[in-house]
């Protein structure tokens, strides 16, 4: 596999990470709003959401290209993180891969409906 490709998966896999990652963080925000805790509901959105919408929004091909070619372990220290993420929010890589998956059919299907 060439390191294009290598990267190309890297940002599906880790932006699928994010993606899911947002998802769990909003669904426990939307539980602390509806039990009238507010702070911690706002503590939740600055320091849990935030992070990986930075994170999600960094997951550029380019950067990591050039990042990848200049230094390898710093791209294996992000590609890591990643994996840590994954891991710390029990989201095993099958349901990742089923997820960047359905993503694409959905894609397809709708980029279809507008020919």
């Amino acid at each position: 596999m060439d390191i294009e490709t290598k990267i190309k998966d890297f940002i599906k896999y880790a932006k699928e990470v994010c993606l899911q990652n947002l998802f769990l963080a909003d669904n426990i925000k939307v539980d602390l709003k509806n039990q009238d805790n507010l702070f911690e509901a706002e503590r939740i959105e600055k320091e849990v959401i935030s992070k990986y919408e930075n994170i999600y929004l960094l997951l550029e091909e380019e950067t990591l290209l050039n990042i990848y070619k200049k230094d390898k372990k710093i791209f294996e220290k992000i590609k890591e993180t990643i994996e840590k993420m994954a891991k710390d929010s029990n989201l095993k890589e099958e349901y990742i891969k089923a997820q960047i998956e359905k993503r694409r059919r959905i894609k397809r299907k709708f980029w279809c409906r507008s020919c």
